[in-house]
Order: C-alpha cells, then structure tokens, then sequence
C-alpha cells in the first residue's frame, strides 16, 4: 500500500470511529445523565453500555467497529508487507536515513524495493539487474547515492536514472553505457556530483568536460 493511500485510508478509519464514538456517548448522556459522565470519563464503559443497550447502539456501535477495522487495515498490510517480503538485514536506517543493500543477496525479484521507495542510498551492483529493472526506481524521489556497477544496464535505461530529483552519486562501472547515452541523460543533470564509469564506452574527455562544467564534480574512469 503506497503512504498516500495508507494515509487516506486511516484518516477515513480514524473519522468513522471519532463520529461513532461521539454518536455513542451522546446515545449514553440521552439514557441517562450517570451513563454519560462514566462512559465520558471511563472509556471501557461504552463497552458495556452499547451491549446493554444494544437495540439503540446497534448502528452506532456497528460503525464504531468498522472504523476501528478500517484504521488498522494500512497497519495489517505494512506487518505482512514486512513479515512476508520486508528487506530485513538488507536495510538499515543511518543517521534517519534508509540505506538499501542488496547487492549479491539470494533473490531475484526486485519488486521488494518497493517498500523502501524513501531509501537514500541504495546498492543494487547485480548482474540480473537490466533497464527493466529499473522501472522499479520511479518513484524513489529521495534517492541520492545509487550503484548499479556490473548490471546490465544500457542507455535505455538512463531515462529513468536522469529523472531521480535528488541523485547525486551514480556508479555505472562496467556496463553498457555509451558516450552518446551518457551526454544525451546524464550530462546535463545538475544534481550528479559523482560519476563512476569505469569500464563503459564513455571516453575521460567527455567526463573532464562533464567535470568542469560545474564545481564540486568527481568521476572514475
């Protein structure tokens, strides 16, 4: 479940349980003056009094629970997320920031990022990693360090990589980038900083002008 969802389906759950609880302690000061005070004062009360009273409760009540269903659902789906396909040891949470790696791990399918798409730093230097996986990239606008040496990226994929807002350090060691991929999606973004691109086709000339172009460039190559 993406967090803007998460988000609107707890507002809803948190809504339905805040109106049916005033609905039910309004229902309580209406049947007597002492029910109101306990069940105002004494929360587990309402329990009791909608059993109680139950053919009064029962629409009040009945919406109460399903708003307490409906709050808890973001929670449930983020446990099973993390119970079934979390990243586990792959992650780790420096200094308030999420670092992802896995690079060399025992899985193929990397659908599991996703649950991670606030990850700053994320090391992913696989062979089975192609511009299709990247894909998976899309929405990480928080990322600023990425490795990706020894994939079988291509300039295909460096669309997606160009468009990341906050990259900064790229590492594209031995793969299929070329001198033409490079100028046409990564020369030109403001934000990258640090360039690893040993062993692919871009020639030194082309990264001294990428470095000169702007203060605060470094590259391997």
């Amino acid at each position: 479940m993406s967090e803007t969802v998460g988000a609107a389906v707890l507002i809803t759950g948190v809504v339905m349980s805040s109106i049916a609880w005033i609905w039910l302690l309004v229902l309580a000061f209406r049947t007597r003056l002492w029910w109101g005070l306990v069940t105002l004062f004494f929360a587990p009360m309402m329990l009791i009094f909608a059993l109680v009273f139950w053919s009064k409760t029962r629409r009040a009540s009945i919406l109460l629970v399903a708003g307490l269903i409906v709050t808890a659902i973001p929670f449930g789906i983020n446990a099973v997320q993390d119970k079934l396909i979390g990243l586990g040891k792959h992650e780790s949470l420096v200094n308030g920031e999420w670092h992802v790696t896995v690079t060399g791990w025992d899985q193929k399918d990397y659908a599991v990022l996703k649950t991670r798409r606030d990850a700053v730093v994320l090391q992913m230097a696989n062979a089975d990693v192609t511009d299709q996986t990247l894909e998976i990239l899309r929405d990480f606008s928080n990322l600023r360090e990425l490795d990706l040496n020894d994939t079988a990226v291509t300039d295909a994929g460096l669309p997606i990589l160009a468009a990341l807002p906050k990259l900064q350090i790229l590492r594209l060691a031995r793969t299929k980038i070329t001198d033409d991929g490079f100028q046409q999606h990564l020369a030109a973004k403001e934000t990258l900083t640090q360039l690893d691109l040993r062993g692919t086709e871009v020639p030194a000339k082309s990264l001294r002008d990428w470095k000169n172009a702007q203060a605060g460039r470094e590259y391997l190559k």
